[in-house]
């Protein structure tokens, strides 16, 4: 028997273009099924913490994959990266997202996210001049050519907030490599789900809730919500204690204008 014949080949799986999703295989991507056909939306957030010089800066980036008229979710990819600006690491979730679809059969796909700045500079209409943003922005370029339908759009935040927890829960829990699918408790058609995955949690994100027809939002961005809310809170009572001074500094205006002249 030649040399080699018979003897188990290693599989070969695709390899991290950055080198920065851990050890994690890629063989969940395996068991997700796509189809060709349908248009799938890729909706993607970089995030990063501390200032930009310090030591011990942060940042991570993820994107979750989605049938665009169902929006069943397929999958989702969360990145810890090292320190890098916040607008590379939004460059480097669209990457991680467009190489996870690519490798899974997704040849229509809608991208959105809310960085102004790489969907302006991938559509062509503002000019990339940081110097560390040119190779991204080509590599976005090379990897939306292999796809036969593609846009990309911007959105506020308010409507990626699944996109935001996943790119923050890269840099409080870590990520992995590749496209994970959703746990799903029962998606089976017709049964107790009706065909729709019931709402889960998976670390600090909520996963999804179907019986509201739509991603629930990340923990994070709640806890900021919470928090905007208790600041105007207390900016209203702090108006609000002021009030009867601005009232009574007023009223004493009025007096000493009487007292020098008198009517």
């Amino acid at each position: 028997m030649p040399a080699g014949q018979g003897d188990e080949q290693p599989e070969r799986r695709p390899e991290d273009p950055f080198g920065e999703a851990g050890d994690d295989s890629l063989e969940g991507e395996a068991s997700i099924v796509v189809d060709p056909s349908k248009l799938y939306r890729l909706e993607f957030d970089g995030a990063a913490r501390g200032n930009a010089k310090a030591v011990g800066r942060r940042s991570g980036c993820g994107a979750v994959l989605l049938e665009d008229s169902t929006n069943i979710e397929v999958g989702r990819t969360c990145v810890r990266l090292g320190s890098i600006t916040n607008n590379a690491a939004e460059y480097k979730a669209v990457i991680y997202g467009l190489e996870a679809a690519k490798r899974i059969g997704v040849r229509r796909i809608k991208v959105q996210g809310d960085s102004n700045l790489v969907v302006q500079q991938v559509n062509g209409v503002w000019r990339v001049k940081e110097p560390s943003l040119m190779p991204l922005h080509r590599a976005v370029m090379e990897v939306k050519s292999h796809f036969d339908q593609f846009v990309i759009r911007h959105v506020y935040r308010e409507h990626n907030k699944t996109a935001d927890a996943i790119a923050n829960h890269s840099l409080d829990v870590g990520g992995w490599a590749g496209l994970r699918a959703v746990q799903e408790t029962d998606c089976t058609p017709g049964g107790a789900g009706g065909g729709r995955p019931a709402s889960q949690t998976e670390g600090r994100m909520t996963i999804l809730d179907w019986s509201a027809g739509r991603p629930m939002e990340g923990l994070k961005a709640n806890q900021e919500d919470d928090a905007s809310g208790q600041r105007k809170g207390r900016l209203a009572a702090q108006a609000a204690a002021r009030a009867p001074t601005k009232q009574r500094r007023h009223q004493l205006s009025s007096s000493v204008m009487t007292m020098m002249y008198p009517a």
